[in-house]
């Protein structure tokens, strides 16, 4: 009975979730539209009916590099008692809970110079679905069981930090509300976990074909203004221009056209340039690899 309720609102939610997608491909511009599939599993404890613990798996699509939808279902454990020595006229009380839930919504990302120099990425996130509630309650080696199934929805936010340029630490505390037996319960939802992101999360926009790099300079001339996409192999270096950090290649920055120092530090290794930048979408590569 459990699982087709939860079945039931799974279906609910699948349509939703669906047409968040498909805005993807045809609301949003072009230029907004992500390509980054997200992955992600967690440790999870809820508050209320003595705190259940249990796991938490989701996904999640990038739309842009600050915008995210997410899925995520969940399934948290408790077995209290009333304790060792408290004892009714029935004997002791035992209660098992099992609390589920599946959710959807969107999930918005905040960065500024100072986060991506730490690889952290603070967010927000406002979730809506289904949440199943089963408990057997024992008493005198009697058990009694019930259940029920209410709306449920979150807020909050929380923080990751960014391992590499798809491997990331992720944790979440959320307001979680729910409505069982026609009231309502106030939790709060703590995750502790860990995402993959296919792909990337930024769409990324076709370059000028990159022009061979001398030992000393290179001259990048291009076409219109001075949009610098800077990679490396291996990736993940950290990117300083004139001494100031940019963040972990694949990046793309934004530079005043004239003389510029790059510098690409990556595992202890540094691979540096002067830049004569001209107008236009330029690229640049630093290798790492030893021929």
């Amino acid at each position: 009975m459990a699982t087709r309720k939860l079945l039931r609102a799974t279906c609910r939610l699948c349509p939703i979730a669906l047409l968040l997608i498909l805005l993807q491909s045809s609301i949003l511009p072009q230029s907004a539209r992500g390509q980054g599939l997200e992955v992600n599993g967690a440790w999870a404890h809820i508050t209320s009916d003595s705190g259940t613990d249990g796991f938490n798996v989701g996904g999640a699509w990038w739309f842009t590099k600050h915008i995210t939808v997410a899925a995520d279902y969940e399934s948290s454990w408790d077995t209290s008692t009333l304790g060792t020595f408290a004892f009714t006229e029935t004997g002791p009380i035992a209660v098992k809970s099992h609390l589920q839930s599946i959710v959807v919504g969107p999930r918005i990302f905040f960065s500024t110079k100072w986060t991506d120099k730490y690889k952290l990425n603070p967010f927000g996130e406002a979730q809506f679905g289904s949440a199943h509630l089963s408990q057997d309650v024992t008493a005198n080696m009697s058990t009694q069981s019930a259940s029920d199934t209410s709306f449920a929805w979150l807020v909050g936010g929380g923080v990751e930090y960014l391992f590499t340029p798809h491997w990331s630490g992720r944790t979440n505390l959320d307001f979680m509300r729910t409505g069982f037996a026609n009231e309502g319960q106030s939790r709060l939802r703590f995750l502790l976990g860990i995402t993959y992101t296919f792909g990337s999360r930024e769409r990324k926009t076709s370059t000028a074909t990159p022009q061979p790099a001398s030992h000393k300079t290179v001259t990048a001339v291009a076409r219109s203004q001075a949009r610098v996409h800077i990679t490396s192999s291996p990736s993940g270096g950290e990117i300083y221009v004139d001494g100031k950090f940019h963040g972990n290649t694949p990046s793309d920055i934004t530079l005043p056209v004239g003389e510029h120092s790059l510098r690409v530090v990556l595992n202890g290794k540094e691979w540096i340039r002067t830049l004569q930048i001209t107008p236009g979408d330029i690229s640049i590569h630093a290798g790492f690899t030893t021929p």
